[in-house]
């Protein structure tokens, strides 16, 4: 991927691992459950979720529909194009304010470089 960087696609496959575990967990089933909904392993259910396994589309699909989930919600393509964790914390902050207001107010932190303070920094 030209112009991509390794830490971009690093973080991209942490957010999607990230992504399935809270969809599991939403919809309490254990790994291995999933696992044997999806047709693969424990372990690889845990490194996909820990983001050090690459997960093909066909099994992301294979998954979110063990999950019962729109696979579209397993994935943000922001991530792959600079998105940072910090970004995903305002994110999760704003979460009850409008697209819009989302929005402008994202663009303004990444335009100035803000970063949101961690709950331990406070």
């Amino acid at each position: 991927m030209t112009g991509t960087s390794d830490d971009a696609i690093d973080r991209f496959y942490q957010d999607v691992g990230r992504r399935v575990r809270e969809a599991r967990m939403r919809a309490g089933v254990t790994q291995a459950a999933l696992a044997l909904r999806a047709s693969m392993t424990r372990s690889s259910i845990a490194n996909i979720e820990a983001g050090r396994q690459r997960i093909a589309v066909h099994v992301l699909v294979l998954v979110a529909g063990a999950l019962d989930v729109d696979p579209k919600e397993l994935f943000s393509a922001k991530g792959i194009h600079g998105g940072s964790p910090e970004l995903e914390m305002w994110s999760a902050q704003l979460q009850n304010e409008s697209p819009a207001t989302r929005d402008f107010i994202q663009g303004a932190i990444a335009q100035l470089g803000i970063r949101p303070r961690q709950e331990d920094e406070r």
